[in-house]
């Protein structure tokens, strides 16, 4: 079985707009909150976040390992 990888974005992310749509969220959802409230969505997001990378790793290792295991690799 061959590895099947997906084709990469025509139009990948600018990192400058990534940042700036980042801060302008932070600010926004930030605005009249306690500490308590902007600790507690920092923990959420952190949580979040998290469990993105561990999604994309295992998809990595699941395509690294697939011939290997003969494992349909499509998500």
């Amino acid at each position: 079985m061959s590895k099947k990888r997906r084709k990469p974005p025509d139009n990948p992310a600018n990192p400058n707009d990534i940042l700036l749509a980042s801060v302008t969220i932070a600010v926004a959802i930030s605005k009249g909150r306690s500490r308590y409230e902007i600790e507690t969505l920092i923990n959420l997001t952190t949580m979040i976040t998290n469990n993105l990378q561990a999604y994309l790793r295992q998809i990595a290792i699941n395509n690294d390992c697939a011939d290997d295991l003969d494992l349909d690799v499509n998500v």
